[in-house]
């Protein structure tokens, strides 16, 4: 990742929709530690539920931003399906 930037700086990583059955707490370490190595400032986070959230402050003291969405699916019997 050090080679692409170079010494350029991400403002905001923003991490969104996490799969289910990834390892949350390995993925919140990683992003730690490539915090601590300089490559991006904050962290943002998407569409993560409260207790994702409160696994990534246990892990990793983050600062974070947050964007607020909501993810509607029509009912089955919807004609919007």
């Amino acid at each position: 990742m050090k080679e692409l930037l170079g010494d350029k700086e991400i403002d905001v990583y923003s991490l969104a929709r996490l799969q289910p059955g990834m390892d949350k707490e390995q993925i919140f370490t990683n992003l730690k530690t490539l915090k601590e190595e300089g490559l991006f400032r904050e962290v943002g986070a998407s569409e993560l539920s409260a207790s994702t959230l409160d696994i990534m402050q246990k892990v990793s003291r983050f600062t974070t931003s947050f964007n607020r969405q909501i993810t509607y699916s029509p009912p089955r019997s919807s004609p919007f399906r």
